[in-house]
């Protein structure tokens, strides 16, 4: 049931026994709607006065762990101070920053509550004030105990319309001169005035604290210099945004039903393509099968078996998943080189009597399957980018390798197919017949696993601190584990990560934004 407001003292006994918080809010939210009337007909001189006043009793109420008593404090006592000049809304600025300035003394902030709402209420439409009030008040009424209540800090001002008496000063404002000169404000009251939750905080968590809480020597400094100032830091954050670009063709991961990060099926052949591949299909099981009899037989080929094994698995899942079985065979081709290799040596016995060509066998059948496809052409006409002959292999192996072996101590964010396939796929990076497949199967893996992570990290813990976007990769049964995981992940492999980023050129340059973002979470 909404409870009737109509004057401040009944306003101001309701909150007598409610958190400190609800009355900043409330008187910051109050003093938001008339921000507009407080500055029209004001220098500009004073503007800063009465846009730092507003702007800290906002940002108390949306950030209460962050202490801004002395901020908001400061800034009431400079907007008492800006002009000989009184209006009602100017009041409600300053008793805004009063209330915020006075979480200790409750009774001072509820009366500071109060003359905020009396003082917006006399300025515009009192009908339309009360009724926004009435409307912040079931907001806050509707959370549960023990609940976080900054979200009202980005709810709409106004339950509907603005009244004329808000919008009309507000459109000549903000088409004028001083709204060039006051962009960073202008921006951020729009923001308000118009958004809905994240789209309503135009600087953003870490910037809106770092505003706040500078000193009286910064604000009192002539606004140009101080618009300057967040006008450069908007431009370091926006050059900043994190765009999580779209997972590559190749191993693919998502979130399971464990929470844990693992391997999901993609590159699925269409139903055309698996009609016309029955026959290879087909020929590729018999091959694979009769490798595996050949095989079981001798203890000196066991990792070969072991390989042959994983591939037939592959081979036999549904759905089939050509990325992944494009990943065996690369494996079998580098094992079949290391072989041929060792055995030449004399560090091996020669193979088995049928094994050399029942494997070559299973690797020409593959190749047909893998070129008959869609997802297996686009993978080997990917694997072209990675012949850069001055590219160093051995540096993207070992970052690739530090990486692999993270992820293996990792069992509570990562499946163990994870674990287990990623220190193969490191040491084959420029290995086998074919070197440029297995750095590319190696490097997508890593790029899509960390667009996975930072999926799982960004969207759900970071998203007030880095804008971003993203295509393709779909995140469910992501819980606060699974983050909690992820972002420990991060923070503790920073060094490995950087290093891997630094090494993999393009592919991975789109993480240095989140990898930036952890260090200075780290030390701040």
């Amino acid at each position: 049931m909404a409870l009737e407001f109509t004057k401040p003292e009944q306003l101001e006994k309701f909150l007598a026994d409610k958190p400190a918080q609800w009355s900043h809010l409330i008187a910051a939210r109050a003093a938001l709607r008339v921000l507009p009337m407080a500055l029209a007909g004001l220098s500009e001189e004073h503007w800063l006065a009465v846009l730092r006043a507003c702007y800290i009793s906002w940002a108390a109420g949306k950030y209460p762990a962050h202490d801004m008593t002395r901020s908001a404090a400061r800034s009431a006592a400079r907007s008492a101070a800006f002009s000989a000049v009184r209006s009602a809304a100017r009041s409600a600025v300053r008793s805004a920053a009063r209330s915020a300035a006075r979480s200790a003394a409750f009774s001072a902030a509820g009366s500071a509550v109060r003359s905020a709402v009396r003082s917006a209420a006399d300025s515009a439409a009192d009908s339309a004030v009360w009724r926004a009030i009435r409307t912040d008040v079931d907001w806050l009424r509707t959370r549960g105990e023990g609940q976080s209540f900054a979200g009202l800090a980005l709810s709409p001002l106004w339950p509907g319309e603005a009244p004329p008496s808000v919008t009309e000063p507000w459109q000549t404002i903000a088409g004028g001169k001083l709204a060039t000169d006051h962009a960073p404000w202008i921006n951020w009251y729009q923001a308000l005035l118009t958004g809905n939750g994240p789209s309503a905080d135009y600087f953003g968590p870490d910037l809106t604290l770092r505003i706040a809480q500078q000193p009286d020597e910064w604000w009192n400094r002539p606004a140009a210099l101080v618009n300057a100032d967040i006008a450069a830091w908007l431009k370091l954050r926006d050059s900043e945004k994190l765009i999580i670009p779209e997972t590559e063709p190749g191993i693919t991961l998502g979130v399971a039903e464990d929470g844990r990060i693992g391997v999901v099926p993609s590159g699925v052949p269409t139903l055309t393509e698996q009609n016309a591949n029955e026959g290879i299909l087909e020929i590729l099981n018999e091959t694979v099968e009769e490798l595996q009899v050949r095989l079981s037989g001798s203890n000196a080929f066991a990792m070969l078996l072991g390989d042959v094994n994983k591939y037939a698995a592959c081979l036999r899942r549904q759905p089939l998943s050509i990325d992944q079985l494009y990943l065996r065979g690369n494996n079998l081709e580098i094992a079949r080189a290391h072989l041929t290799k060792a055995i030449a040596a004399r560090d091996m016995p020669d193979m088995p009597i049928g094994v050399a060509a029942g494997l070559d066998s299973v690797l020409s059948t593959h190749g047909l399957l893998i070129a008959s496809t869609h997802q297996g052409q686009v993978l080997l006409e990917r694997s072209h980018q990675y012949e850069n002959k001055n590219a160093d292999i051995a540096a993207q192996r070992l970052a690739a390798r530090q990486f692999a072996d993270a992820i293996a101590g990792a069992d509570k964010l990562f499946s163990d197919q994870v674990r287990e396939e990623w220190p193969g796929m490191a040491d084959g990076v420029g290995r086998g017949p074919y070197p440029e497949r297995s750095t590319q199967v190696a490097m997508s893996a890593n790029r899509n696993l960390f667009i996975t992570i930072a999926t799982v990290v960004v969207f759900e813990t970071l998203k007030d601190g880095l804008a971003a976007s993203v295509v393709g990769t779909t995140m469910t049964g992501a819980t606060a584990e699974t983050i909690n995981y992820a972002l420990a992940f991060l923070t503790n492999h920073l060094p490995t990560i950087r290093e891997l980023a630094a090494v993999s050129g393009p592919h991975l340059q789109w993480m240095e934004p989140l990898l930036r973002y952890l260090q200075r979470r780290m030390t701040s």
